[in-house]
C-alpha cells in the first residue's frame, strides 16, 4: 500500500501555497492512500480528446486511461491516485476557495471582468508568486519559466489551464500543471506536480516531470470531465474578511488573542526611497536583502483567534518550507517561527477574529 504524507506541509504547488494570497483556504488533512475501492474500469480508453469522467461526488472513475490509471486514492480527501504499470507515481489535489475572498478574482469580475478574463488574472498573480517564491528559495541556477495560459474545458464549461517549470542546467527539474474554473461563488482548482532530482523541494505526492508531460494529455481530459462537489466551503460576508501584514507584538494565551502591529513590504526602489526617506540609508545605498518593512503608523490592534485557525510557520531546518502547527503550540510560545521574534506575518482577519496566520518567508 502506497501511503502519502498528511497534507500538513505547504509544498508551494500544492493548494495550501493559496494562503499566501490573503486566502482562507480550508486544508482537508489526510492520509491518502491508493487501496481497493473505487478503481477505474478496464477497457480501451476513450477516444483521444473525448472528456474522461471523473465524480468527485459518487469518487468514481469509470473510464481507463490507456497505459496510465486513476483511481480515487483512500479516505475522503479530494486526491486521485495516479498508477503507472501497477504503481502508484503521484496524485492529483482538487481544491476550492470562495470567489469573493480572493482579490485579484473579486477586483475583476467586478470591473466587468468575464469569468475567462479573472481567471487569466489568477494565473498571471500565481507565475509573479511562484517566481519569487523559487528566486527566493531555490538559490542561483534555477530559471522559472510559467506556460502561456490556456482556455480549456474544465468540468464541461469554460476553464484555464495554467502553469510553469522550473529548470537547473537546463534540465527541468519541476512542472506543475494547474486548472481552473468558476462555479457560482466558487473558484475549483485541480493541481498536478512533477518533481525530479535536483528540485529544491522535497517529494510528496509529485509524479516525476516526464511522467507528468505524458500523462498531461490525460489530465486535460480528466479535467473536462471532472463532476464537481460542493463547495468545502461558505463565501464570507461582502467586506467581511481581509488580510493584514503584521508583526505580533503579543500572543495572550488565557485570552487567546493576538496583538498586532501592521507593516508593508516593499522592494526594489520602492523600499530603497522609504529607507533614504527614513534615514535608514543614505542616497545611492541599497536596502539589505532589497527589502523593507515600513510601519505604516504606532498603533497595534489585539484581536481574537479561531480555535480552529490555520498556522504556518517556515522550517528552514534542510531547505526551507512551510509546515502547518498546532495551534495550541503556537499560543503557548512551543513554536519558535523562522523569523523568531522580528516574523512577519500574514494574518487573515474574518469579521473581528483571526481565521489564519501564515509567516512571511523574508531573506
Amino acid at each position: 500500500m502506497h501511503t502519502y504524507p498528511t497534507a500538513t506541509t505547504n509544498r508551494r504547488t500544492g493548494l495550501p501555497w493559496l494562503l499566501a494570497f490573503g486566502v482562507l483556504l480550508v486544508v482537508i488533512v489526510l492520509v491518502a492512500a491508493c487501496g481497493t475501492g473505487d478503481t477505474a474500469a478496464g477497457g480501451d480508453p476513450p477516444g483521444e480528446g473525448t472528456p474522461i469522467l471523473v465524480d468527485w461526488i459518487s469518487r468514481t472513475t469509470p473510464d481507463a486511461t490507456g497505459e496510465y490509471r486513476v483511481r480515487f486514492c483512500e479516505g475522503d480527501g479530494p486526491f486521485l491516485c495516479v498508477e503507472k504499470d501497477g504503481e502508484v507515481i503521484g496524485a492529483i489535489e482538487l481544491g476550492d476557495l470562495p470567489v469573493g475572498s480572493y482579490d485579484v478574482l473579486r477586483d475583476a469580475l467586478a470591473g466587468g471582468a468575464t469569468e475567462l478574463e479573472a481567471l487569466e488574472a489568477l494565473a498571471a498573480g500565481h507565475a509573479e508568486h511562484f517566481a519569487k517564491d523559487r528566486a527566493d528559495g531555490c538559490g542561483a541556477g534555477y530559471e522559472f519559466a510559467a506556460d502561456e495560459p490556456a482556455r480549456v474545458t474544465v468540468a464541461g464549461k469554460p476553464g484555464l489551464r495554467y502553469g510553469f517549470a522550473v529548470s537547473l542546467d537546463g534540465r527541468v527539474v519541476e512542472r506543475s500543471i494547474s486548472y481552473a474554473v468558476i462555479e457560482g461563488d466558487t473558484l475549483y482548482l485541480l493541481v498536478a506536480g512533477g518533481l525530479d532530482e535536483g528540485a529544491c523541494l522535497d517529494h510528496l505526492n509529485e509524479m516525476s516531470v516526464a511522467d507528468l508531460e505524458a500523462f498531461a494529455p490525460v489530465l486535460d481530459r480528466l479535467a473536462a470531465g471532472s463532476r464537481l462537489p460542493a463547495p468545502t466551503a461558505e463565501p464570507p460576508a461582502e467586506g467581511d474578511q481581509r488580510v493584514v501584514t503584521a508583526r505580533i507584538k503579543e500572543i495572550d494565551t488565557a485570552s487567546a488573542s493576538i496583538e498586532l502591529d501592521e507593516l508593508e513590504i516593499l522592494t526594489g526602489e520602492e523600499a530603497r526611497q522609504a529607507a533614504i526617506e527614513a534615514g535608514e540609508i543614505e542616497p545611492g545605498e541599497n536596502v539589505p536583502n532589497d527589502v523593507w518593512l515600513r510601519d505604516t503608523d504606532a498603533t497595534t490592534e489585539r484581536l481574537t483567534i479561531d480555535p480552529d485557525a490555520l498556522v504556518w510557520v517556515y522550517d528552514c531546518t534542510a531547505g526551507c518550507e512551510q509546515v502547518q502547527v498546532d495551534l495550541g503550540a503556537f499560543l503557548r510560545h512551543e513554536v519558535e517561527p523562522y523569523g523568531g521574534e522580528l516574523a512577519v506575518w500574514e494574518i487573515t482577519i474574518t469579521g473581528d477574529v483571526i481565521t489564519s496566520v501564515l509567516e512571511v518567508y523574508l531573506p
